[in-house]
């Protein structure tokens, strides 16, 4: 344990002197706040949840990436899980968003921009297992729903009638 200390306590003073010596000012990094993607993702659908990381994607600015090039690149992968959300190949979206897109988010954005984004990823990958666990078949086609909360699932969007007609 003793080793250890001592250790850590050069290693702060070599941080000090090269920054002292290079000019450099140590700033601390920012804090990042977790959050839990099951709790954030009650009541909100797969298709919903992926297109809100596509809102918040578009929304950034070309200085936010890396390489301006690279935002157009992720939004047409987040377009593929979109569209796999579309045709039920939930376990593609899971696997797309969870091992490339939340990739190229800690590769391609800017720190500052990366949390908001990855707690997002984690949202949507939450409503899509949601989604994989809830699609039913109605007489109209497949219907996925969503976590509801206290240990239930809504399904949203049932069509029950036929709207009044003029005849």
């Amino acid at each position: 344990m003793h080793k250890l200390k001592a250790w850590a306590i050069k290693v702060i003073y070599l941080g000090i002197a090269l920054s002292m010596v290079l000019g450099l000012t140590l700033v601390a990094a920012p804090a990042i706040s977790t959050v839990n993607a099951a709790t954030s993702a009650v009541g909100i659908g797969a298709y919903d949840a992926v297109t809100k990381l596509q809102n918040q994607i578009s929304a950034l600015p070309a200085s936010a990436f890396t390489n301006p090039n690279h935002k157009g690149t992720l939004l047409n992968k987040i377009e593929a899980v979109i569209n796999q959300v579309e045709n039920g190949a939930y376990n593609g979206a899971i696997n797309k968003l969870d091992n490339d897109i939340k990739d190229k988010i800690e590769k391609w954005v800017v720190a500052s921009q990366q949390a908001t984004l990855l707690a997002s990823a984690d949202v949507a990958i939450a409503s899509v297992t949601n989604a994989s666990k809830t699609t039913i078949t109605i007489s109209t086609g497949k219907l996925a729903g969503a976590d509801a909360g206290n240990n239930s699932w809504v399904w949203k969007g049932i069509p029950y009638a036929k709207p009044p007609s003029a005849n």
